[in-house]
């Protein structure tokens, strides 16, 4: 009867890991979802967001311009690790007609003193309360960071990221963005 019991706790202990296991891997691995905007969504295009030398701006002065919306935060450890990947991305796909722009959940203050040693090369905004409710209308009611959306030329139709966005799997995703867009 030991051995009974002893074969069966291992068996359940193999089961409970195999499934920590895959829950770890898959957990890395960034959440994506197709949508088509809705009213509502219009809202975040429209919304006026401040950049660091206090002009207003609108997400649709990039229409015409598949775009890459970023939001991070200075205490995220996987947004701070994204943004150089993200700056370089920015380069290769800058004259494909795509932009990125990143709207930090965070204090004025904190990013300001975090931009000053990690530079950000594309358009960035300081959103936190609004930043919150943009995420929120796109899906992300958890507040879960990094967070970005991915949103054809015309304006029509977006993909959201929960996670770090991987430069290969983002060579993908704006491949077929543009492509769609012609």
């Amino acid at each position: 009867m030991n051995r009974y019991l002893y074969w069966m706790c291992l068996f359940i202990v193999a089961i409970a890991a195999f499934y920590i296991g895959i829950k770890t891997y898959t957990a890395g691995s960034p959440v994506i979802k197709k949508n088509n905007i809705t009213a509502a969504h219009q809202t975040f295009l429209s919304a006026s967001l401040k950049d660091s030398k206090d002009k207003t701006h609108s997400l649709k002065e990039w229409k015409g311009k598949t775009i890459v919306v970023n939001f991070w935060a200075t205490w995220c450890a996987p947004c701070k690790k994204e943004i150089p990947d993200l700056n370089l991305m920015r380069q290769k796909w800058k004259s494909r007609d795509v932009e990125f722009i990143g709207i930090a959940i965070d204090y004025p203050e904190d990013v300001a003193r975090f931009l000053i040693s990690t530079p950000i090369t594309y358009p960035s905004f300081v959103a936190p309360d609004q930043g919150l409710q943009f995420m929120q209308l796109f899906g992300n009611t958890q507040g879960v960071l990094p967070f970005s959306i991915i949103m054809n030329k015309q304006q029509s139709s977006f993909e959201t990221i929960v996670g770090t966005l991987h430069p290969e799997d983002l060579n993908t995703r704006l491949t077929k963005f543009s492509t769609e867009d012609n």
